[in-house]
């Protein structure tokens, strides 16, 4: 009968708020940037920048504890993808780590518009497939 109960029974969780992965993915992000950083400039890009910070609340308090050690020549970029139609404002909270933007807007005379589309798309596929 226990080995019934075993096999239905749910999965253990974690019972710490700190999801263990992304604690070690920000340390060794900060070794990584500190070390190369003193040989060499660095760009780090981060592609969809809320969904990586907004993984659990801790995310973004660790990475802005990286931020604030980084020191020399490193650029951090963070991309993030508006729908045109949507009013969502931007996070205050990533405002304070990523204070400028720049918007790509699409084109609006419609024979660049279709090229553009269409290049876009491309590239979506390509990075969905690299992912």
């Amino acid at each position: 009968m226990d080995m019934f109960y075993k096999k239905n029974a749910a999965p253990l969780r974690r019972s710490s708020s700190w999801t263990f992965d992304e604690k070690i993915l920000v340390q060794a992000l900060y070794k990584v940037l500190l070390s190369v950083s003193k040989k060499y400039p660095v760009v780090l890009y981060i592609r969809d920048v809320e969904k990586f910070l907004h993984k659990s609340p801790k995310m973004y308090l660790l990475f802005e504890k990286l931020l604030n050690k980084l020191e020399g020549p490193v650029l951090i970029l963070g991309s993030r993808i508006v729908d045109m139609n949507s009013d969502e404002e931007s996070n205050d909270r990533l405002t304070v780590l990523f204070p400028y933007n720049i918007e790509i807007k699409p084109l609006e005379n419609e024979n660049h518009l279709v090229s553009w589309n269409s290049q876009l798309e491309e590239d979506m596929k390509m990075i969905q497939f690299q992912d």
